[in-house]
């Protein structure tokens, strides 16, 4: 494992992967996530983590794709989110973050839109490498994810964007 960083693998056609039990969000509407990936260029959207089942309203999605990486919240039909630049491919620390203020980071770098809605996230399934209803398949390795019911401080982000720079094998 010191030479060579563990991952998991996507193929971008059928592989995923869901919590056995649902994630318990219904008490915030708050939510960070850290994952440490590489995707390859690919057609679509590649989605990283979402609780998105198809009966709740309000859902939050990390996802990349061929044109950039985005964050998004869904909250009764008002959807907020933040992308980052064009690129065909990704390698390192992707972190989103819904609080007061949405942020995207990419490697240490901030982007932030305004937040607009606000409600509990619910209670469901994580789904990892997909979308709920399959499709949208990840191409990439997934080598670390984090996610936390709470809006993390600066300080907790950059531990633990350092932490994952580390999980993919970065200097």
């Amino acid at each position: 494992p010191a030479k060579f960083p563990a991952y998991l693998r996507f193929d971008g056609v059928d592989d995923a992967m869901v919590t056995v039990g649902n994630v318990d969000f219904s008490g915030t509407d708050k939510v960070t996530a850290v994952a440490g990936i590489s995707h390859y260029r690919s057609s679509g959207t590649q989605y990283i983590v979402s609780n998105l089942n198809g009966q709740t309203t309000t859902l939050f999605v990390l996802y990349s794709s061929a044109e950039q990486s985005v964050l998004y919240l869904n909250t009764s039909g008002q959807i907020d989110g933040v992308a980052g630049p064009s690129r065909s491919s990704f390698s390192g620390v992707l972190t989103g973050v819904i609080g007061d203020k949405m942020y995207l980071r990419e490697n240490g770098e901030a982007l932030v839109a305004n937040r607009v809605g606000s409600a509990a996230l619910g209670s469901v399934q994580l789904h990892l490498g997909q979308i709920y209803y399959g499709g949208s398949y990840l191409n990439g390795r997934l080598y670390s994810l984090i996610v936390r019911g709470a809006q993390s401080s600066l300080s907790q982000i950059e531990a633990t964007e350092l932490y994952m720079k580390k999980k993919v094998g970065l200097p």
